[in-house]
């Protein structure tokens, strides 16, 4: 508001400027409006700095509140997306947990990911097994993977579910761009994609790409079959609603 302002002083200051030379017949080129702006423009608006200067502060703190305002809305609108269970807000050791998951799905050459070995965890972060324990049972209780509970394994195998759950929590920028650049990628119905050359193109783990994919389909955007153990997947029949979906993320990730 305060730009459109001073913008607004300055074009009035010029369109004077411009009458005035015009009343006289006199040609006006750059030099003489430069000229005007250093002798005329620039001193009246000095004069003006002290209400200009108000008015910035003033713009500054509507814009404050105003961003206020808005931020609490999203929060609103975040909290009625995501609901209020107690699978939406995560504890540091759930989020330990997902991060060893995220950095073997990074590394990961099949569709699956391996096994979180919670006893290993537990050695090497010094952390207290049994706190784990419950850790690994709340993120299976909330379909982010399986808790494996034996006298002689412990372990956390990560689902699709918490694997974007992961990604999203760790490399949210990284997962939208994935997304972007499988917009381009992914098949036109009838076509079919295999996952692995799918996952090649884009630069993306497979695992990933798996996760992905699981989502959309549960969500009935597109069909989609694994095959071959764990190495490989046919996707087919992409709906228009994904390509919409990721079209807008495309448009958020250029925005950023």
């Amino acid at each position: 508001m305060a730009t459109l302002d001073l913008l607004g002083t300055v074009m009035a200051l010029a369109a004077q400027f411009m009458i005035e030379r015009e009343k006289r017949g006199e040609a006006v080129n750059e030099q003489d409006f430069r000229a005007w702006l250093q002798g005329s423009a620039i001193p009246t608006i000095l004069d003006q700095s002290g209400e200009i200067f108000r008015t910035v502060v003033s713009a500054k703190a509507q814009s404050h509140e105003q961003f206020a305002r808005i931020d609490g809305k999203l929060e609103e609108i975040r909290a009625l997306v995501a609901g209020s269970g107690p699978y939406t807000k995560l504890v540091d050791l759930d989020r330990l947990i997902l991060r060893r998951a995220f950095e073997l799905a990074r590394d990961a050459t099949s569709l699956s990911v391996d096994d979180v070995d919670l006893a290993t965890m537990a050695s090497e972060r010094r952390v207290d097994l049994s706190e784990l324990r419950r850790s690994a049972s709340f993120l299976s209780e909330g379909g982010f993977g399986t808790h494996r509970d034996y006298r002689s394994v412990q372990s956390f195998v990560v689902s699709p579910k918490g694997l974007l759950r992961a990604w999203n929590e760790f490399d949210p920028v990284g997962l939208t761009s994935y997304k972007a650049k499988l917009r381009d990628e992914l098949p036109k119905s009838p076509s079919t994609a295999r996952v692995a050359e799918l996952a090649a193109r884009v630069g993306a783990p497979k695992s990933l790409v798996h996760g992905l994919l699981c989502d959309w389909r549960e969500r009935g955007l597109l069909s989609y079959k694994e095959y071959d153990g764990d190495q490989d997947g046919l996707l087919f029949g992409v709906s228009e609603g994904l390509v919409r979906e990721l079209a807008s993320d495309v448009i958020a990730l250029v925005r950023e």
